[in-house]
């Protein structure tokens, strides 16, 4: 595969310094792969280079360096190539980084940064809906103007991909967008007023834009030998209107909304501060189906063991656990407005 004249053109300008930077990360790292790093050129960072010429004729010169040093950079650290470890730079750089071309070209080094950067740590979440986060960044990277725009979009993408932990920081990241962004980013099917659309975000914890007219049900937790969270089966607290999880060896703090549940470590483990029973509902439960949860408006079918289901509340979630699995319930206590 040819590069294109102007990439082409750019490397033969500046080749002995170019040459010199590959030669310093070989002597860096021995085990860099040439062939992969050459063929990542050719790949993923010439079609970059075509997009980021096609928005700015004169943005080649600026670019060809960051561009050229996260080659390297990526190479150093075998994130291309083959294997499943470098899908995900394929298409970050594939997908992602063409659709940002504008931003890249007014600040190449630290939007490629940014967002490779921000595509590693994603990646090492679980429950990250990763499809889902490329394809939001990718739909609205042409209407992102600078860096802090894209740092706003990721962290709004992250959480609308499954991070539940992120709500609050997503939303004051969606207040600093253009509001026609900000619409986008969030999920409305137009451009409506941005005030109404936050409005609707703060009064309802599981409102989402295209989520109003179902419940969500998200199951989280898992055995820790098969890459889950807990080493037994959890017990569930509420602390100031949060559900706080604990499996005897570690305490978390459960967070959910319509986009996702996650669990993060949290410094409240002192079992004096922690209701032994919670606050457990048995008028949740079914009488004639034990496997169902009453919600304020719906019946949520659980499928954990039936003896001694634990159903713990808070003002808008509800969360269902059992002494014989290490798995979690959690959905909404009633149904969010439908956006009008």
């Amino acid at each position: 595969m040819a590069l294109c004249p102007a990439f082409t053109e750019l490397l033969s300008d500046r080749r002995a310094e170019l040459n010199a930077r590959v030669a310093m990360a070989r002597a860096r790292t021995p085990s860099f792969d040439v062939a992969a790093f050459t063929a990542f050129l050719e790949t993923h960072a010439d079609p970059l280079l075509t997009a980021i010429l096609t928005h700015d004729k004169t943005a080649g010169e600026a670019s060809i360096d960051a561009i050229f040093d996260a080659a390297i950079t990526l190479t150093e650290h075998r994130w291309n190539g083959q294997g499943h470890r470098t899908q995900l730079m394929n298409r970050l750089w594939c997908d992602v980084l063409p659709q940002f071309a504008p931003t890249i070209a007014a600040n190449a080094q630290t939007t490629i940064a940014t967002l490779s950067n921000a595509a590693v740590k994603v990646s090492q979440e679980d429950g990250v809906r990763l499809d889902q986060w490329f394809a939001l960044l990718a739909s609205l990277g042409r209407k992102v103007n600078t860096v802090e725009d894209a740092r706003h979009l990721v962290v709004i993408s992250s959480w609308q991909a499954g991070m539940a932990h992120l709500r609050d920081v997503a939303l004051f990241a969606a207040e600093q967008l253009p509001p026609a962004l900000a619409c986008a980013a969030m999920g409305a099917k137009s451009e409506k007023n941005w005030t109404a659309l936050a409005q609707q975000y703060a009064e309802h914890t599981w409102w989402a834009p295209d989520k109003s007219n179902s419940h969500t049900v998200h199951q989280i937790g898992a055995f820790i030998g098969l890459n889950g969270s807990f080493a037994a089966p959890p017990t569930i607290s509420v602390v100031n209107d949060m559900f706080v999880v604990s499996d005897g060896a570690q305490t978390f703090s459960l967070h959910a909304d319509a986009y996702g549940a996650t669990l993060r470590p949290t410094e409240v483990s002192d079992r004096e501060h922690l209701p032994q029973k919670g606050n457990c509902t048995e008028k949740r439960l079914k009488s004639d189906k034990s496997h169902w949860v009453r919600t304020d408006d719906a019946n949520v079918p659980i499928d954990l063991p039936g003896e001694g289901l634990c159903v713990i509340e808070t003002s808008e979630s509800i969360a269902v656990s059992s002494p014989l699995s290490h798995m979690i319930y959690v959905f909404p206590r009633s149904l969010p407005k439908a956006w009008a």
